[in-house]
């Protein structure tokens, strides 16, 4: 990479030049692999972030969230540790790996570096993929069928690390699977970026957990996922976020071709400072294509929730349905929500509804609760679950459905409330 210190200067504080460093190093290394198409996409990339140093609250993306803390110490960027548990007949290597793969057809081999080359305008799945040297690739192939889910875990790093991950997943035509992705925990700092390709005819469930320590203190958590559907597939998504001192999520699903179906729901709960931000991006590229969408905030103490929702069909996407509904439960004086749920319609034979609304618990609901020996803070939890459950409620697997509860409970856990 050439001329990068000059184009830094301006942001010395963020331990830039430890950034330039991997940069360079993981180049060199992503060069000599067979895909050597990787490394030269990094120099790119890298350049790009290099140029404008990390999002500050003057653009519209970051306006609600301050990325300060995530240099106010010097760490060490390096590829953090996952474990992934597959059940028999899916493949899980790394992208270094994937000339070995026999099994690989020519055309799955190009689908995969299609996926893992697409622009998009996500700060942070650029910045990872620019540093991680070796992606995570699981590949599914047609006419695939389990009931048990995929599961992709990322772990945390020791203080003063900022662990990074990029994975690959892409399901062939009329494969149906289920992923259940865990990352959050125990960490300093962490960014994820995921890219899925969903064959046509396909059925893939996705229930992302992150997992925080639910401290105020605790670390800093910035994931992506780019999700691509295609041909009569369907792309059921469910989000639970609670426990980082700070979370960013960003979830793009482009629906690409005519029968494209998809549920993007979540579920963010905030407590102490913490600072919840999720963004989301339905694109309706084709007519035909339908999406659904609910995303819930509970917010207590002096947290702060951020829900960005954005829904675009386009020219050609005649016939599109899209609807999207943001639900927040106050309970607290202190907190604060700032919600955007955003259409951009260039086609006037669609269906298109969103909303937004706010409220605060009942007092006569806590108080029926402990009129029957329920304790206060159990009363609360009960009617907050009840508030949360329906986030992850529409995904077809059971076993993601009863993962995703138990992370809501755990998320609800010690949750206070105060009364008006």
């Amino acid at each position: 990479m050439t001329g990068s210190s000059s184009k830094v200067a301006h942001a010395s504080s963020l331990q830039w030049q430890q950034l330039i460093e991997a940069s360079k190093q993981n180049e060199h290394a992503m060069l000599d692999q067979p895909q050597g198409w990787w490394g030269q996409q990094a120099a790119r990339l890298a350049n790009q972030w290099l140029s404008t140093g990390l999002p500050t609250n003057r653009l519209e993306a970051w306006k609600y969230t301050s990325l300060v803390g995530l240099h106010a110490k010097s760490r060490t960027v390096e590829l953090g540790p996952v474990d992934v548990k597959a059940p028999a007949g899916v493949f899980v290597f790394r992208l270094s790996q994937l000339a070995n793969e026999k099994s690989v057809s020519d055309q799955d081999r190009a689908t995969i570096q299609e996926l893992l080359e697409l622009r998009g305008e996500v700060f942070f799945e650029n910045l990872t993929r620019s540093l991680v040297v070796d992606p995570l690739v699981v590949w599914v192939p047609s006419g695939f069928k389990d009931s048990a889910p995929i599961e992709i875990m990322w772990k945390g790093l020791p203080d003063g690390h900022w662990s990074l991950g990029v994975a690959a997943v892409l399901v062939g035509r009329k494969a149906e699977v289920s992923i259940l992705e865990t990352y959050g925990t125990g960490i300093d700092a962490q960014s994820i970026s995921t890219f899925i390709d969903v064959g046509a005819e396909a059925v893939v469930q996705h229930l992302r957990i992150q997992n925080g320590d639910n401290r105020s203190d605790a670390g800093i958590l910035i994931a992506s996922t780019r999700s691509r559907v295609w041909q009569d597939a369907r792309y059921e998504a469910a989000q639970v976020s609670f426990g980082s001192k700070l979370s960013r999520e960003d979830l793009t699903v482009d629906l690409c071709a005519g029968g494209a179906d998809a549920i993007t729901d979540g579920v963010f709960i905030g407590r102490s400072g913490q600072v919840l931000d999720h963004h989301t991006n339905l694109d309706h590229h084709v007519g035909s294509t339908t999406s659904r969408q609910i995303y819930k905030g509970i917010l207590a103490d002096e947290s702060r929730g951020i829900f960005n929702g954005r829904i675009a069909i386009r020219k050609n996407a005649s016939g599109s349905n899209s609807s999207q509904l943001n639900k927040n439960l106050l309970l607290s004086k202190r907190v604060e929500i700032d919600t955007k749920p955003q259409l951009e319609i260039d086609n006037d034979d669609v269906k298109a509804a969103h909303g937004a609304a706010i409220g605060r618990l009942d007092g006569e609901h806590v108080f029926y609760l402990r009129s029957r020996g329920i304790s206060m803070g159990q009363a609360v939890e009960m009617l907050a679950r009840g508030f949360a459950y329906e986030a992850v409620h529409r995904l077809s697997s059971a076993a993601l459905r009863n993962a995703g509860t138990a992370a809501i409970d755990r998320g609800l856990q010690g949750l206070s409330w105060e009364a008006l």
